[in-house]
């Protein structure tokens, strides 16, 4: 995987927290994105305000790089997507700790699951917040 660029292994750390359970939906997938971001206090991500909430070129180029590469997994039932880390995509994180994240796994779990459980538009008010 040598045409990895860092922000496609900060998308995977990202969906391989919280034992790496899907999200659904893109904006929630673009909002979880953007919380950790604002969590390490970077704009590696370059988001910008739109339609649904925060959004990223570089995000969604990546995201689906990483589906492409069969290490991510995207799904869709209606007009409702679905995103997951790969089996292959879990190894790639377990192989690469040098890359790991300047915050802990179990607060970036938590910030997952805390996106996972509400709808965006809740989520987006704990960033307003």
């Amino acid at each position: 995987m040598d045409d990895l660029e860092a922000i496609d292994y900060w998308i995977l750390h990202i969906f391989n927290a919280d034992e790496g359970k899907p999200i659904k939906g893109k904006s929630k997938a673009m909002i979880l994105i953007f919380m950790v971001g604002q969590e390490l206090k970077t704009d590696k991500f370059d988001f910008y305000p739109y339609v649904y909430g925060p959004y990223s070129t570089k995000c969604a180029k990546a995201l689906n790089k990483l589906k492409e590469k069969r290490l991510l997994k995207v799904g869709r039932v209606g007009n409702i997507y679905t995103f997951g880390i790969s089996k292959s995509g879990k190894e790639l994180v377990a192989a690469n700790h040098e890359f790991d994240l300047e915050l802990d796994y179990e607060h970036l779990s938590y910030i997952t699951k805390n996106s996972r459980e509400n709808s965006a538009n809740e989520t987006l008010k704990e960033i307003e917040k």
